[in-house]
């Protein structure tokens, strides 16, 4: 948990670096658990680092508005194993490419 945290700590303070869960849905918002949870990635669309929330946009085209969920939710609803790979699911770091 403590790398997640200053993952998105990073991600929030510069403009050079976005991050991605993969994540189950269904415990990122509290809903009964639906065959695999439905797991997919989305966007981290901020963080309130006073709050330890994250701020998903979430990119299921029946949720209409990004959503804040605790710090603590959004790492355990990465906890849940892919069954594609037997390991729980996590989180990217995406940085802008310099130019050469």
């Amino acid at each position: 948990r403590p790398q997640f945290i200053a993952d998105l700590k990073e991600a929030a303070n510069r403009c050079d670096i976005g991050m991605i869960l993969n994540f189950t849905q269904d415990h990122a918002l509290e809903q009964p658990f639906q065959g695999q949870g439905s797991p997919h990635f989305s966007p981290v669309a901020g963080f309130d680092e006073t709050a330890q929330r994250v701020l998903i946009a979430d990119v299921d085209y029946e949720i209409p508005a990004p959503y804040w969920i605790s710090a603590d939710r959004a790492f355990e609803s990465m906890a849940f194993i892919n069954p594609a790979f037997k390991t729980p699911r996590g989180w990217l770091l995406i940085r802008k490419r310099v130019k050469v």
